[in-house]
This record gives structure tokens, sequence and C-alpha cells, in this order.
């Protein structure tokens, strides 16, 4: 049984639990370097404190999205969700706001995902991404008043030559928006780890449309 939940990002609890997503990221980078723009020499170089200060900062937002794994007959809920079996991670940044035509959109970067072997095949990675965009969407509901017209909106990267990976994104409802380098579209603001020789990676960037200020309304 798998249970999903954003860790929490105060200062004494990332203190507890930054050193196992640090573990957690390192493994990833070691065990598929070709899927990541980051590398394990680079990310193993950040002192722990510099992790801390970024899983905590209240703007931008940078949060780990947890999968945990829980065996039958495991009832023990006083551990805190941290200190479960590790089966998947995904990184949520943002947002970036921009307003058009009197309509703010806020959009999120999804990233850095990882799935440990044992744990694969069951489309985990997919639920991690599914709670993650539930997770936006509340978000910038409370983040915004009911007479403010906004849109919520969800971005991916993904290597511009892998087209199995691009038709598997489709099918979560993204779409391709753009086509640039990796060190373009790190440019603006996303603040991402890449590896030097990385930054002329041709990618694309897709994105999907998460909530409007109608769909609000419509609730109410």
């Amino acid at each position: 049984m798998y249970t999903y939940s954003m860790l929490p990002c105060d200062y004494e609890s990332v203190l507890q639990w930054a050193p196992k997503f640090i573990h957690f990221r390192l493994n990833a980078l070691q065990s598929a370097p070709d899927h990541t723009t980051s590398s394990y020499e680079l990310e193993a170089a950040i002192p722990e404190s510099a992790w801390v200060f970024t899983l905590s900062k209240p703007n931008p937002v940078f949060r780990v999205l947890l999968c945990t794994a829980r065996q039958a007959g495991d009832e023990d809920d006083s551990l805190p969700v941290w200190e479960r079996e590790w089966a998947g991670i995904l990184c949520v940044y943002g947002p970036r706001s921009h307003t058009t035509h009197d309509t703010i959109t806020s959009t999120w970067y999804m990233g850095l995902g990882f799935v440990m072997p044992l744990h694969r095949g069951s489309g985990t990675l997919r639920h991690i991404f599914n709670f993650g965009v539930q997770a936006v969407r509340d978000f910038d509901r409370r983040r915004f008043d009911v007479a403010t017209r906004y849109e919520t909106r969800v971005q991916i990267i993904a290597k511009a030559n892998e087209q199995g990976t691009l038709r598997y994104y489709r099918t979560g409802g993204l779409q391709i928006t753009e086509h640039l380098t990796l060190g373009e579209y790190s440019k603006r603001g996303w603040d991402l780890p890449i590896c030097g020789d990385l930054h002329e990676m041709p990618i694309v960037v897709m994105e999907m449309v998460v909530e409007t200020q109608e769909n609000v309304r419509a609730r109410l």
C-alpha cells in the first residue's frame, strides 16, 4: 500500500528529513545518471546546510512530494512520514507568475523524480505527479481570492529526442509548448542543478493547465 504526502517544510522538520532526502537523491543520480540534468558529483558537493535552506524557504517554494510504502498489517501511524520506507519522490518548484489580459498565470515546475526499483511498474511516479498537481492547485486556491482571474499550470521538461518519454507524458495530459536548450530554460529562474556539459542539450517544455478561475467559481 502506498501513501502520498508533501514533506513538511518548517525548519525543524527539514533538519530531520533532509539527510534522508540527500541520500535518496544521490542514490538516484548513481542509479540513473542518464535520466537527469544533474550529477552525483555536483550534488554530493552541496553542503547539507544549503539543502536545508533551499527546502525550507517560503518563496519560491521547493517542496518534496513523497510516496511511502506500507506493509500489510503496519498500523503504526505515530512515525513521522519521513521515517517510513521511501518508494519514490518528485520535487515541485514555484510558482512563477505573470499577468496577461487581467489573468494571473501561476506556473509550477515538477521534476527530479525517482522511484526505487522495487516499486516500479505500478505507475508510482504518475501517482506522485497526480498528487502534486492536486497540491499546487490547492495552493493556488488558497493564494488567490475568488475575485482574482487566474490560471494554474504545471511544467515538466524532457529530452527532445526521447519519443517514448514524450508519448508517456502526453497520456498524462501534458503538451509540448516549446523547444529550447536546458541552459535557456534554467535562465528563466528555475534554478535547476545542471551539469556544465548539459547546458546546450535540446529539450522540450511540456505543460498542462490544471485549473482556471472559472473552474473555481463553478464550485462556489
